[in-house]
Formats: C-alpha cells, sequence, structure tokens
C-alpha cells in the first residue's frame, strides 16, 4: 500500500462523525503499518472494533475472553480471533506459537494494551485515551487482541482453535502469576542444599546443584511449572505422589472439585521398572527435555529439572521438578562469555555408538582434544545489506540443524515473521539412524 493511500486511510478515519470511535479505532490499530492496513476498509474496521467492545463489557476479574469468526465478505481469505484478557508477558508469542501449530498461518496481528475502567463486578465503564504509562491508579491495563489466521476453506468450525487459545491463555496466567513463587521455591532449596547437605551425596555434586538453581533464579531461566512428588511403594512397585497444593505454574493442575489430584504420576507409572527405580539412585540432580512442547512463550519441548530429596538414611524419599527453558549453564567462559556445561552426550563415548538422542558418531567425536563435538546450537549470522539482520540458534539434540535451517527458509524465503518462522512446524530427518519426524501441523 502506497503512503499517499495509508494516510487516505487516517484521513477517512478522522472523517467519520463519531469521535469516540474515532479516538478507540485510532488507538487500537495506531501501530499498524500501512501495508497491514491494506485490504480493510475502515469503516468495517471501525464496526468491527465497536462490536468487540459491546462484546468485552463484561469480563469478571481475573477472566479471559476468546471468540472467533469468518468475517462475511464474499473471497474473504482470514478468521479472526479476538482476545481480551489482564495484560500479562507471553501473550503474542504463546497465542502466536499455538495458532501456527494448529495450522493456521498468522496474517496480521492488532495487540494495544489498554486502560480501561470497570466496575467491582467486571462491567466496562470506559476505555482511556491515554497511554497504560500514564493510567491512573484505578485504571486497569488489558491486553486486546485482533489475529488474523489462514482461513480454513473446508470448514468455518473455529471452535476448535478458540478452545485451544483458551487453553493456552489459562497456561500463560498460571506461569506468569506463580512466576516470583516459582523463583522462590528453586531460592529456597539451593538454600537448604547449603545448609543441610543430603547425606551419602558427593560434596561436588551438591555444589554443583546448587549453583545451578542460584544460576537459574538470576533471571535465567524462564520458569513455566514446579511441582513436589513423593517417591513411595504402591503394590512393591516405586511410584511418585504429587505433594498437595506443591504445584505452583503450568503444573498447578485442579480436579473439577477444585482440589490438587492425588493420584500417582501415570507417565512415571509406564515407565519399566528397570527405570523407575533409577529415581532411587543417590544422584541428586536430573535434567532432560519433557515429552510435551511448552504452550507458553514458544512451542518447544520443555526442559526438566528434577532434585531429589533424602532422608537422614541417604535414601531417595521426594523427588522436586520444574519445567522451563534453560541457556546452557552456570559456567562461562571469560572474555568471550560463552556459556558452558559439563554433559559429554554430544561426544562419543564409543565410536559408531549411538548418544542420547539416537546419533551415531565416529573417531572424530571421540573425548580428546583437538576433537568436535557431534552437535551445537548452529549458531547462524544472516547479514542483508552488509548489516546484521538474523540471528538464529536453537536446542534440540538431533532435530537442531533442521530446525534452524527452516526458520531461516520461513523468513528469508516465505516472508514470515520472526514469530511466525519459529513456530511453524517442520520437517526432521537425521542420516543415522535413516528417520524422518513430521511435526503437527504439516
Amino acid at each position: 500500500m502506497s503512503e499517499a493511500a495509508g494516510l487516505m486511510w487516517r484521513d477517512a478515519l478522522t472523517e467519520l462523525p463519531d469521535q469516540q470511535q474515532v479516538a478507540f479505532a485510532s488507538r487500537f490499530y495506531r501501530y499498524l503499518s500501512d501495508e497491514e492496513m491494506s485490504g480493510h476498509e475502515v469503516r468495517t474496521m471501525v464496526d468491527d472494533l465497536e462490536a468487540m467492545r459491546a462484546w468485552a463489557t463484561d469480563r469478571a476479574p481475573g477472566q479471559t475472553l476468546v471468540r472467533g469468526w469468518t468475517p462475511d465478505i464474499p473471497g474473504v481469505g482470514y478468521s479472526v480471533i479476538e482476545i481480551v484478557t489482564d495484560d500479562m508477558p507471553f501473550l503474542v508469542d504463546s497465542v502466536t506459537a499455538n495458532l501456527v501449530y494448529s495450522g493456521r498461518n498468522v496474517h496480521l496481528i492488532v495487540h494495544p494494551q489498554l486502560a480501561v475502567k470497570r466496575n467491582n463486578d467486571g462491567t466496562l465503564e470506559d476505555v482511556l485515551d491515554i497511554d497504560v504509562d500514564h493510567a491512573p491508579s484505578d485504571a486497569l491495563i488489558e491486553s486486546w487482541m485482533r489475529v488474523e489466521v489462514e482461513r480454513d476453506f473446508v470448514s468455518d468450525d473455529l471452535e476448535p482453535l478458540i478452545n485451544s487459545t483458551r487453553r493456552v491463555l489459562s497456561d500463560v496466567r498460571k506461569a506468569t502469576t506463580d512466576w516470583n513463587a516459582m523463583r522462590a521455591q528453586a531460592e529456597s532449596i539451593a538454600h537448604e542444599l547449603n545448609q543441610h547437605p543430603p547425606v551419602g551425596i558427593d560434596s561436588h555434586d551438591v555444589h554443583e546443584a546448587r549453583a545451578l538453581l542460584q544460576w537459574l533464579v538470576d533471571n535465567n531461566l524462564t520458569f513455566l511449572g514446579y511441582r513436589e512428588y513423593d517417591l513411595i511403594t504402591v503394590e512393591g512397585e516405586d511410584a511418585l505422589r504429587p505433594v498437595p497444593a506443591s504445584g505452583l505454574g503450568i503444573l498447578r493442575q485442579e480436579t473439577a472439585s477444585g482440589h490438587e489430584d492425588d493420584a500417582v504420576s501415570l507417565s512415571f507409572a509406564i515407565l519399566p521398572s528397570s527405570v523407575r527405580s533409577k529415581a532411587r539412585e543417590p544422584h541428586l540432580l536430573i535434567l532432560s527435555k519433557a515429552n510435551s512442547r511448552s504452550t507458553v512463550h514458544r512451542a518447544a519441548y520443555m526442559d526438566y529439572i528434577g532434585i531429589k530429596k533424602f532422608d537422614a538414611d541417604g535414601n531417595v524419599v521426594s523427588n522436586t521438578y520444574t519445567l522451563n527453558f534453560s541457556f546452557g549453564s552456570h559456567i562461562v567462559v571469560p572474555g568471550p562469555g560463552m556459556l558452558l556445561n559439563n554433559e559429554m552426550d554430544d561426544f562419543a563415548a564409543k565410536a559408531g555408538a549411538a548418544n542420547a538422542y539416537g546419533l551415531v558418531q565416529g573417531e572424530a567425536n571421540t573425548i580428546a582434544p583437538g576433537r568436535r563435538p557431534l552437535s551445537s546450537m548452529t549458531p547462524t549470522l544472516v547479514f542483508k545489506d552488509g548489516q546484521p539482520w538474523l540471528a538464529a540458534g536453537s536446542p534440540g539434540g538431533s532435530l537442531i540443524i533442521t530446525t534452524v535451517l527452516q526458520t531461516l527458509l520461513n523468513a528469508m524465503v516465505f516472508d514470515m515473521n520472526i514469530a511466525t518462522a519459529v513456530a511453524a512446524p517442520r520437517v526432521h530427518n537425521q542420516w543415522m539412524p535413516d528417520r524422518t519426524l513430521v511435526e503437527p501441523g504439516i
């Protein structure tokens, strides 16, 4: 859309007779570029916004409103998802990742922060024409989102997309609400390890665990969930039972009765007994990848950090774990500032044998001076006209290279914005063993 056409769009807006509508639409759409405004009629966009305001009239404290529809315009190629909720971190990236993961490319996101006034019942009294930084103390700061997604021409049923968006926003609220509480738990565990080191655990391992927790708390981790489990025996088999009221963030799960489920962990119960027995081994830390993707921030497999509790005799009696995203370890190389870790699985303990990700390594990957790890974060810098344009890298074991490559292609070849490029589903293949993984949504 030309600059002149963009000015005509704004001129047409100011010529509308209802100045309240003009002020509200100007604030709601003010961050849209001329290109993003193209293809939209001013009167239609204002009418849609007024309908959104009427729909958002009643919102109870803490409630999230989500709805969706396909515009009744011949040949329209998009559907609309609208959201009204309290402003909080991770909203745009979480919603975008969910929509893309559901197979819907995102065409447009309008996401203003609005200062509003509601009564005690949540009834909307006013949308203030003021920046949120200057909002009065009795105003609420809300996120009003309009997301235009690729239309499904087979079916205009948006209920599955609406329901998944509600679940994602519920997880976002849990994670952000309990953020400080999860950090406090990590600090408390680190303090407890310092004051009362577990019996029978090497002091170096205790120091490593404590240092890791302290580093994570220092804003080096996106805490998503926390929960404690007791290690018990049920019918002669090891089992993990959640400690009541210990869940935080996305692990703060409640039953329909409002009480946390106290049943044993099914994901632990289905493991072979030989694997479950490792829970009683005298190792303090468990670092692994969860088998589920995050619904908060980005749709990547979450990191799992487990810390065991021991009784006075050195027996494992409990397991505490956190789901999160991490960025290396707590060891930093002076000067370059690179983060390291002490995980040697990226080297070959035995040439020709597969590592934990099923990657087969050779003599060049053996643990020795001058050798190299099989995997890296694939750090990639892209320059455009001699200037830095994009930096990429990824965790993910055998999926790292294909993840980085396809993200770059999405941005460079298919003109996706960075959020859509990262969230788009991908296809992965590795040579040894020869297998192909197709992510959902393709």
